[in-house]
């Protein structure tokens, strides 16, 4: 995998247009909070890069406007509030694990919540040679004033009375069936030369001037990517949606790019392509060891992750933490931690909560040679045992992550999983299989429930 040199990854904002205002009559029934899809580009679990610019946007059931309190959380502290807005835009800094939270002013509603990442670490894993995402930057875009773009579709296609296959370029036209301004299908004709589509190259919203730097290919989405060269998101990306349907995995694909002016004309294929190789997905999860256990007798809960360890090193990982949840009528009667990470130096430990119910476990890696003992798939061994005088049917384990911050107090640290690498920087791309796992005594052993 290969790093982007220049310029930082862009990550969701979509253009803020001016709409109606009506106001929302006292007599409105109990309503929740609908999110504006076409305004909003914070989307839960998301990774994205410093210095991004997002926005929230929001309204009621029935259309109208809703004014809400805003929080924005910052590894649990609070570092943004706003009251009684209609949305919000922010820019996101610093890496870290964020929370945004919506509460409706002056109506009965339960509050929205947002968690998402920020790591410079989004760049490298999405942008190798096969990432499911693709992101391209052209410095000749910055002189242009108007922008077609073409695209197309490879297929191969047998010839006829023979064994042989020839290679077909179909046109896919983009078109707009509702008529919002984005485009929402494809139109696939095959052997034919594709229609164009205009992208915008220059504008000022946000009290910025922003002019195209580039393109953005996913599955599901195609955006343009906009540099700010002045005022107030000066040197930040941003991007508007162009359309919302993209490219299929494995497939390959071209983009065609031409201006009025006959100063870029540029034609390059790619390919999207799952982040992980089949059976390679860098996962931790919760396995039972052993096989069935009973009530009278000591039993091993790992965590595994058999590609984690290679995948960490990649990305020079140096600190692990993650929470596992019990039974609380169980009692943890030892935590072993493996030789996880080869040829490097760990310091491990474990942490309890006051109920017995959770522990978090840490993993760093110092400097000095590797332990002597052998590399094992396990980041870490639990060892539990019924408690004296409490009749377990089963017993359920889970690799915690919380979204309510007043729930962390019922862990002995942060519950949420966390990776870092030397500059202190998450690195992102580490997955964690958070579905618990129900353990029977002495009929059925372990299942995802």
């Amino acid at each position: 995998m290969r790093r982007i040199k220049g310029f930082l990854l862009v990550l969701f904002l979509a253009l803020f247009v001016g709409c109606s205002v009506n106001p929302v009559p006292e007599d409105d029934p109990v309503m929740g909070i609908v999110i504006d899809d076409s305004l909003t580009t914070l989307r839960e679990g998301h990774t994205y890069a410093p210095r991004s610019v997002v926005r929230i946007a929001w309204k009621t059931q029935s259309g109208k406007t809703l004014l809400c309190d805003f929080f924005l959380y910052r590894e649990g502290e609070p570092i943004d509030t706003r009251h009684a807005v209609e949305g919000v835009v922010f820019s996101v800094e610093e890496e870290g694990h964020y929370r945004v939270e919506l509460t409706p002013v002056g109506v009965r509603s339960a509050p929205v919540r947002y968690s998402f990442s920020v790591t410079r670490a989004y760049e490298e894993l999405y942008q190798s040679p096969g990432g499911s995402i693709k992101a391209e930057f052209l410095d000749a875009l910055l002189a242009v004033s108007t922008l077609d773009i073409h695209f197309f579709r490879y297929a191969e296609e047998p010839l006829p009375g023979t064994n042989e296959t020839i290679q077909r370029r179909d046109a896919m036209n983009l078109k707009d069936s509702n008529q919002d301004g984005v485009y929402d299908h494809w139109e696939i004709i095959p052997n034919a030369f594709a229609q164009g589509v205009s992208v915008a190259c220059a504008f000022n919203t946000l009290d910025t001037d922003w002019h195209l730097r580039g393109m953005r290919y996913e599955e599901t989405a195609i955006y343009p990517l906009y540099f700010g060269i002045a005022g107030l998101y000066q040197g930040y990306y941003l991007h508007t949606t162009l359309a919302t349907v993209g490219f299929e995995i494995g497939v390959p694909f071209a983009r065609y790019l031409h201006d009025a002016q006959g100063s870029i004309n540029d034609y390059a294929s790619f390919t999207l392509r799952e982040r992980y190789d089949t059976g390679l997905k860098p996962c931790f999860f919760l396995d039972l060891k052993g096989g069935t256990p009973s009530r009278e007798a000591e039993f091993t809960l790992a965590i595994s992750a058999p590609n984690a360890a290679e995948f960490a090193a990649y990305y020079d990982t140096r600190y692990f933490q993650m929470t596992v949840a019990y039974d609380p009528r169980l009692s943890l009667s030892a935590v072993f931690f493996p030789n996880f990470l080869r040829d490097q130096k760990e310091l491990t430990g474990y942490r309890i909560n006051a109920e017995e119910s959770a522990v978090t476990l840490y993993r760093g890696v110092v400097v000095g040679e590797d332990e002597k003992a052998a590399i094992s798939p396990d980041f870490a061994l639990l060892t539990f045992r019924v408690k004296a005088g409490a009749p377990l049917e089963y017993a359920d384990f889970s690799l915690v992550y919380e979204s309510d911050l007043d729930a962390y107090a019922n862990y002995p640290d942060n519950p949420n999983p966390a990776f870092k690498n030397k500059s202190n920087g998450f690195v992102d791309g580490l997955i964690v299989e958070h579905a618990p796992l129900r353990i029977s005594f002495g009929n059925g052993g372990g299942e995802r429930r």
